[in-house]
């Protein structure tokens, strides 16, 4: 039963990647040459959060998720961060979020970083205002940005390689020694009660293309239920 659970990830993996692919032909490199950033970054590293979509609509029974949940991790955000609260928000930036620039990568996003509970540019939006405006990428580089991250380094197929799949219980250390495997930095695990939640993984302030160390902050306990 593991082989065939182990064997569907595979497939669910390989499609994501063709799907990549495609995209990538028929629009260019997502991390485009000429990508503008900002000024000097005013925090310690990058935070991309991806979260597992079954915790996320369990622990909000109040709200209705989508009737399709993804059975793979899906982005929260990127978020500027600092080794200690607080955390850049809401920053005053001139750059303003505008769905219609982001329209070429949509069908993407939609799979890679989709609102659990309907409206996905209500939650890009959202992304935008609260971290995105205090990074140093423009709206169109950030959201180009994150999802390259999310399919080059894509949580779901990490865990699978290392034999960590859905529907069974893990220690803290099998979860975060499959993360290191792949970026050679601790990653940092959310959980609500012993179930995970989130996994985090943190990047260089300037670019975002080095994974450094997640500062330790889990909330998790030693068995997780994944």
């Amino acid at each position: 039963m593991k082989n065939e659970v182990v064997s569907a990830r595979k497939l669910a993996a390989g499609l994501w990647q063709l799907r990549f692919l495609e995209f990538s032909r028929a629009h260019g490199s997502l991390c485009s040459s000429n990508s503008k950033t900002l000024a000097a970054p005013l925090f310690h590293h990058y935070k991309l959060a991806q979260q597992w979509p079954p915790t996320i609509c369990r622990i909000n029974p109040t709200w209705r998720c989508i009737s399709q949940i993804p059975n793979f991790f899906t982005v929260h955000g990127l978020w500027p961060s600092n080794q200690y609260w607080p955390h850049p928000s809401r920053c005053s930036s001139s750059e303003i979020f505008v769905l219609s620039d982001i329209q070429n990568i949509g069908l993407n996003l939609n799979l890679a970083w989709p609102n659990l509970f309907g409206n996905d540019g209500r939650f890009w939006e959202d992304e935008w205002d609260k971290h995105g405006v205090c990074s140093t990428f423009i709206p169109m580089d950030y959201f180009q940005h994150t999802m390259t991250l999310w399919f080059k380094y894509n949580i779901t197929n990490m865990l699978v390689e290392d034999g960590v799949t859905p529907g069974a219980w893990y220690t803290r250390q099998q979860i975060m020694r499959a993360i290191e495997k792949k970026t050679q930095a601790s990653p940092d695990i959310v959980c609500r009660g012993q179930h995970l939640q989130e996994i985090h993984v943190c990047l260089d302030p300037t670019t975002a293309t080095t994974f450094v160390a997640c500062p330790r902050s889990t909330n998790c306990r030693t068995m997780i239920k994944f």
